[in-house]
């Protein structure tokens, strides 16, 4: 079967035929809505899945399942692409985790979930070059929405694209942790209403060990990120490591609390915050006033000889 230019020689309507379809690998489409019985580990995958518009849940003996709780998909080596698939109400897991496998997401909704158990990372919890694009994650209470871990070193960059990332509860770093590895691009995404609380340093997108980062074109807006450490590395936008291209953002009413702010609930409160790295903070929206320090962003170590440059800003919001 060809279905937009793309030859599918495996399809599933049911749990057995979709463990069978991606584990022979090749390409794969969804014939319906398919209710897992348990988790599906592969190692050396290499399939890509369309899913055609349908969804993917758990039926309700996943729950008893032996290591149910690890992901949906649980993928070691390879190379794996999903597309087009409604994961709706997953409880108690991942929806993904990649263990040094490249992997490709695209036009995925993750609305309605449940994932707060203590060993739990990100609904993508992935290591390995990875793509996340067009992606909707909705009204979860999770860990984390994305988390990209230490063990992504080397030539392994993270991708994130045009995605929608709203309304979610973090208990853990922040909505989209990327720890160390290679340089990530974060770029026209929008980070709207979501709420992390922990007792640690974190941000809504937190960026770790990285450099050569670029984030460009995402809007955050309305996030609240709550937090008793003292540290500065904290942030209700955007926290940076070390060096990024950092330019055509917006933040717009977006709180922190923590003991290093003012705690009085403003908008735009702490949206940047800075570690060993100078950065540019030119070229984007803050609320229509420049960045101020300590009200705008945080310097972590001030005397280090890193320093930050505001000669110009936007004054009108460039994303709509």
């Amino acid at each position: 079967v060809v279905l937009n230019g793309v030859e599918y020689t495996n399809f599933a309507g049911n749990a057995t035929d979709l463990e069978n379809a991606l584990k022979a690998g090749g390409n794969s489409l969804l014939l319906g809505n398919v209710a897992l019985t348990k988790w599906i580990p592969i190692s050396n995958a290499n399939f890509a899945l369309n899913g055609n518009g349908y969804a993917i849940s758990q039926a309700s003996e996943y729950a008893s399942s032996a290591n149910s709780k690890i992901a949906l998909f649980d993928i070691t080596y390879g190379n794996v692409a999903l597309s087009n698939i409604v994961f709706d109400g997953i409880q108690d897991c991942a929806i993904i985790r990649t263990v040094f496998a490249e992997s490709s997401f695209e036009n995925l909704v993750v609305k309605n979930g449940v994932h707060t158990l203590s060993d739990g990372q990100g609904l993508l919890r992935l290591i390995g070059k990875a793509t996340v694009k067009d992606c909707t994650f909705e009204g979860n209470n999770c860990r984390m929405v994305i988390s990209y871990n230490y063990d992504a070193s080397g030539d392994t960059p993270l991708v994130v694209d045009n995605c929608v990332i709203k309304d979610n509860t973090c208990s853990f770093i922040g909505a989209v942790y990327y720890a160390g590895g290679s340089s990530a691009t974060i770029t026209n995404n929008k980070f709207v209403g979501n709420v992390t609380n922990v007792t640690t340093n974190g941000a809504t997108l937190y960026m770790g060990f990285t450099e050569g980062n670029v984030i460009t074109g995402n809007l955050f807006q309305n996030n609240k990120f709550n937090t008793t450490d003292s540290s500065k590395r904290v942030s209700a936008g955007v926290h940076l490591g070390y060096a990024t291209t950092f330019t055509g953002n917006a933040f717009v009413g977006n709180v922190l609390s923590a003991p290093n702010s003012d705690n009085n609930g403003k908008g735009n409160d702490v949206c940047a915050s800075i570690y060993y790295t100078s950065i540019d903070l030119s070229g984007n929206y803050w609320g229509g006033n420049a960045p101020v320090e300590d009200n705008d962003y945080f310097v972590e170590y001030p005397n280090s000889g890193n320093s930050v440059i505001v000669n110009d800003y936007l004054t009108v919001n460039p994303i709509q």
